[in-house]
This record gives C-alpha cells, sequence and structure tokens, in this order.
C-alpha cells in the first residue's frame, strides 16, 4: 500500500513538472475588443443564467450572443472529440445539437436544464462557473471560463463532460 501511495505521490509530481515545462499555448487576444467595466447588474451569475436559458430554449443566436469570437470548446459529443476552436465552430456543435434536441421535442422550452452546486470564482475582469445537472445515471458537468470584454462577460472557454454512474448492485 505504502509503496502504491509513494508510485502514485511520483506520478503526480512527474505530471506537474512536465506541464510546468510545457510550451504555453498561444493566448486568447482580449485587448482586441477591449476589457471594460461591467454594466451594472452584469455578473458571471448573470450571464450563466442567460445560458442556461439560451439552451433550454434552443436559441442558437442567443447561445452565440455569450460566446466571445476565439472562444474554445470541449463538447462530450463523439461529432467533436477534440477542442472545437472559433465561434463560428462552436456555432456549427450547437446547431446540430439543437437541431437533435428539437426533433424530438415540442417548444419553445425543449430542454428543463437547472443546474446543481453552482461555484463562481474570481475577480472583476476573469471568472471561472462550474455547475453539474443530474440527469437518472448521468452526471453533466460544465465549466464556463468568461471574461470582461466590452462591457460584458463573454465565455471565452467552455468544458463540458459527462459521467455515467452506475446504481450499486444489491
Amino acid at each position: 500500500m505504502k509503496t502504491s501511495r509513494a508510485a502514485g505521490f511520483y506520478l503526480f509530481i512527474l505530471i506537474i513538472c512536465a506541464a510546468a515545462c510545457a510550451p504555453a499555448g498561444k493566448p486568447i487576444p482580449l485587448e482586441l475588443e477591449g476589457a471594460g467595466q461591467a454594466m451594472p447588474g452584469d455578473t458571471p451569475g448573470k450571464a450563466l443564467n442567460e445560458f442556461i436559458e439560451a439552451l433550454n430554449t434552443c436559441d442558437l443566436e442567443r447561445t452565440m450572443d455569450l460566446f466571445y469570437k476565439n472562444a474554445s470548446a470541449f463538447f462530450p459529443l463523439e461529432e467533436h472529440p477534440k477542442r472545437v476552436e472559433g465561434k463560428e465552430e462552436i456555432r456549427k456543435a450547437f446547431k446540430d445539437f439543437y437541431d437533435a434536441v428539437k426533433k424530438d421535442k415540442q417548444g419553445p422550452r425543449y430542454m428543463n436544464i437547472v443546474p446543481g452546486d453552482i461555484r463562481v470564482e474570481g475577480n472583476d475582469q476573469t471568472s471561472v462557473v462550474s455547475f453539474h445537472v443530474v440527469s437518472g445515471p448521468v452526471t453533466s458537468r460544465r465549466t464556463l471560463v468568461m471574461s470582461m470584454i466590452g462591457g460584458r462577460w463573454r465565455i471565452i472557454h467552455l468544458h463540458a463532460s459527462n459521467i455515467r454512474v452506475e446504481e450499486e448492485k444489491k
């Protein structure tokens, strides 16, 4: 048992060192639209509420209005196994998803996503908003990285993953 812990610890240290030595990625040029002061009442929580409402109504334009032009996303979809880069590619992914949802349901509220365990961390320029949604054995985990750009909170990265938790057998 002690050997396993020690090996795990050394593996963890090795991963951290490798990550520290890896070249940094190209930063998103947020200054192109200019960082600015938030409009009164504009918060990451308000942007999250807008995002959830856009998802529930499958409103593509409202969804995309929340994303920065150079945003990126990881979707839990087989059609998009790698990072999706740029607003137009994200638009295509959401359009495909919304079209599939609308095919099987009546609207205008096609889904009933209710985020749980919402956590907002950050400052007045950048925030990380995470939450999950539980539906049967599937827990959908979501993280939004947001930046204050042009006086509005914009999503610069979305990370979406799902995990299936099977019930314990009795």
